[in-house]
């Protein structure tokens, strides 16, 4: 019989998000008796338990070296001393091909994967332009990219490795919650990151004095009792205060934002927009930044709502007029739900990741 081909996927294991959930969607698409697919942790964390409860296969081990130097000769010193432990990790599981999926990975398995004769894949997950791009795009035997945007920061002499490539999204089974009409719940889910811009949310929410007064809102994510403080802070408000929740994090978010009027993606740059395709997925209102990857799955007032990432009164009138018009709305949210599920569920075939396995090899 022949060998399955292995794959390993490998993780800091500290943080869990976007690009997680995306691999893990694709794991679990994965024909298994043709890749054996295997997660690799550096670190404890949240994804640990996932994978436990997802029964997917990993293995957790604190003694390779994260590079966290941008230094191009830390870089190779990093590489050198990783690269018998690796050599091990290859051994022990049978492994042919390093799909990497976040910046310090890149950096940490790049090398010692090539040096050891496997296959290395890039997934670019969100845009950078700075020079150690090329050194990653150099040594890289295939690179995807989750969006055209994130591919133009790769330099054209390596255009040939580069395929663009759509997120895994798993089919909704739970039925949309019809929410009480005394509530109107606007969310937004992201952990605490800068580029994500939680910080304009509260500024929105400070800004948005809706006359009907029934408003609530969700803030899924991961966030430190510092960070909720500094964010609680932006709402002049002590009644408006009360009704902002943070609900944690969520996985799988379906069951916990499908009973949202809208949610609110407020990202700079973004590679793509994980959170754009699961509100149109679970029929709830988007309305983002226009910008990144946002504008090559939104088109605005079709699908979904786009507005300039500067503009906070915009993004308030947009929201106070979509909660009045609900047979806009509506129209919107049908439009995306078609859109995504067309594009994201059924046209999204796993085959085109599992061809790039098997030619590789």
């Amino acid at each position: 019989m022949k060998k399955r081909i292995g794959i390993l996927y490998p993780f800091t294991g500290k943080t869990f998000g976007g690009s997680h959930v995306s691999v893990i969607n694709m794991i679990k698409k994965l024909d298994n008796k043709l890749f054996h697919p295997i997660v690799f942790l550096h670190k404890k964390g949240r994804i640990l338990e996932v994978l436990k409860k997802e029964k997917i296969e990993f293995i957790y081990d604190k003694n390779i070296d994260l590079v966290k130097s941008n230094n191009f000769i830390q870089f190779f010193i990093f590489s050198l001393k990783n690269y018998f432990k690796i050599k091990k990790v290859f051994k022990a599981n049978e492994i042919d091909i390093v799909h990497s999926n976040d910046g310090l990975i890149h950096a940490t398995w790049n090398i010692p994967t090539i040096l050891n004769f496997k296959k290395f894949i890039w997934h670019i997950r969100s845009r950078d332009d700075s020079r150690r791009l090329s050194i990653y795009a150099f040594f890289a035997s295939k690179i995807l990219s989750i969006s055209k945007f994130c591919k133009e920061g790769i330099t054209r002499a390596f255009s040939h490795k580069v395929k663009v490539v759509k997120n895994f999204f798993s089919e909704i089974k739970e039925n949309k919650i019809n929410g009480s009409n005394k509530f109107k719940t606007i969310s937004f889910v992201a952990n605490y990151k800068s580029q994500k811009r939680p910080e304009l949310f509260f500024e929105i929410i400070n800004k948005l004095n809706y006359k009907k007064n029934n408003l609530k809102f969700n803030v899924f994510g991961s966030f430190l009792i510092n960070e909720k403080k500094n964010l609680l802070n932006l709402v002049s408000s002590k009644k408006t205060r009360k009704k902002i929740i943070f609900k944690g994090h969520k996985f799988p978010i379906d069951s916990h934002i499908n009973n949202s009027d809208i949610i609110l993606c407020l990202g700079e740059r973004e590679g793509f927009g994980r959170v754009v395709i699961e509100s149109m997925l679970n029929k709830v209102l988007i309305i983002a930044t226009n910008e990144g990857g946002h504008k090559e799955i939104i088109q605005n007032k079709k699908n979904g709502i786009l507005v300039d990432s500067k503009n906070i009164n915009k993004f308030v009138s947009e929201i106070k007029h979509y909660l009045d018009k609900k047979i806009e709305r509506n129209k919107i949210i049908d439009n995306a739900f078609k859109f995504a599920k067309k594009n994201y569920i059924i046209e999204n075939k796993v085959k085109v990741i599992e061809d790039i396995y098997q030619k590789l090899i």
